[in-house]
């Protein structure tokens, strides 16, 4: 992740409100999910501010929770998405003036998003004769990171450049399986860590579908929403 701060955020935020960008609100502890634009960027004093469009239940929000934390998020022109934190300024002529944020985390930089996965998502696969299982550590539509204990000795069949066939791909979300097959990948790095004596393997996908690629994307983004919001709730 990387923060904008100062005259790269105040750009950011300008550049959005030009575009009329749509920004999530989201109040912890609240329950309360809204979508709003930003109309104005005026300075007070020494003091700049963001100035929201008026949101109907807005004022009901405040009497319920007095100063609430405020989580703004949006994506830009390049399908990136963003983040920032605030506190209420003041409501007037129905708008809703916030503090300038200290910082907006661009929550993704990878040409493909890649997050980590629940623990027990695994993938077997065929290597010297015998079906591997292994740990996945990371997923993208473009590949996945899996653990390879080197007390198992399977390390020797993977190097970089070798294509793996007929991966079986099991992943894990709030209770939910995702069974995926990969018709075949690459080894693309090898990071070998002594002290845990476990080898990180990235594995490029080199035949997967539309379909698959579409259920790896759904899952992703059903991913990061989860983890979005156990986010929220550790601001709350």
């Amino acid at each position: 992740m990387e923060a904008l701060v100062g005259k790269n955020a105040l750009r950011f935020l300008r550049e959005i409100m030009l575009r009329k960008t749509q920004l999530s609100l989201f109040v912890p502890g609240a329950d309360y999910t809204r979508l709003t634009i930003i109309l104005k960027l005026p300075v007070i004093g020494d003091q700049q501010y963001v100035v929201m469009d008026w949101i109907e239940d807005f004022a009901d929000l405040i009497l319920s929770h007095p100063d609430p934390k405020l989580i703004f998020e949006c994506i830009d022109s390049q399908k990136i998405p963003y983040r920032f934190s605030t506190r209420l300024y003041k409501t007037e002529d129905r708008a809703i003036w916030v503090y300038f944020p200290k910082e907006i985390v661009r929550i993704q930089r990878r040409r493909h998003f890649r997050i980590d996965v629940p623990s027990g998502s695994e993938v077997s696969m065929s290597l010297g004769g015998e079906t591997s299982i292994f740990a996945i550590k990371d997923i993208s539509v473009s590949g996945l990171a899996i653990l390879v204990p080197r007390n198992k000795k399977k390390e020797k069949f993977l190097k970089l450049g070798d294509e793996l066939k007929e991966i079986k791909v099991r992943l894990l979300l709030e209770g939910q399986v995702y069974g995926i097959d990969i018709k075949s990948a690459m080894v693309r790095r090898l990071q070998d860590n002594m002290e845990t004596k476990v080898i990180l393997c990235g594995l490029e996908f080199t035949g997967i579908d539309n379909k698959t690629e579409n259920i790896v994307n759904d899952y992703i983004r059903r991913l990061e929403r989860f983890v979005l919001r156990k986010l929220r709730g550790m601001e709350d």
